[in-house]
């Protein structure tokens, strides 16, 4: 389950008139200012602009979407809602001093079975990026299958400077790495 966080124009081709869609429920649904105004919606065909909202929210994103827009879009969501507040005026802008490296993280939700290691990816994978993992349970951790958006059992957070070669090494994580789970 890869999470990215990507400016609009970013994303044009994989979510087309994502940014209509979201000034769209923002104007008709008109929140007072200032503050953040969270639009969650759901994209019901892939690479279309048919979208399905599914929640809106007077608040920054969660832990999971802040770090991503930080990293993606280099916009801290806790600077610019402690900012409107002290300055209505003000206009959100990128962070000049984020880190200028691409971040990516892959999310594993939990399946039936035991954890039984922390273990990574082999050392003759083909990663180049730098990968960290962030482990949610101890190894024996018996588990069923995820119910809840809660149940992650680790996040890998995967840095590289190349924007190609993070995209490369996330796909090959997607396709090839697997926490080590025992039925």
């Amino acid at each position: 389950m890869p999470f990215n966080g990507y400016s609009l124009d970013q994303c044009e081709e994989e979510f087309p008139k994502l940014a209509d869609f979201a000034i769209d429920v923002a104007t008709k649904l008109n929140p007072p200012a200032p503050h953040i105004f969270c639009v969650q919606g759901f994209q019901l065909n892939p690479n279309t602009s048919n979208y399905l909202l599914t929640e809106v929210g007077y608040r920054i994103n969660g832990a999971r979407g802040a770090r991503v827009s930080y990293y993606g879009a280099g916009l801290s969501q806790e600077t610019a809602l402690l900012s409107c507040h002290l300055d209505p005026n003000y206009v959100v802008k990128k962070d000049p001093n984020r880190p200028k490296f691409h971040r990516r993280y892959l999310w594993y939700p939990f399946v039936k079975g035991t954890l039984k290691s922390h273990g990574g990816v082999s050392n003759d994978a083909p990663i180049t990026s730098k990968i960290e993992y962030d482990w949610f349970i101890k190894e024996g951790t018996k588990m069923e299958a995820a119910e809840s958006f809660g149940d992650f059992m680790v996040f890998l957070t995967i840095d590289n400077a190349d924007k190609n070669a993070v995209e490369k090494d996330l796909l090959w994580l997607e396709q090839n790495y697997r926490p080590d789970v025992i039925a």
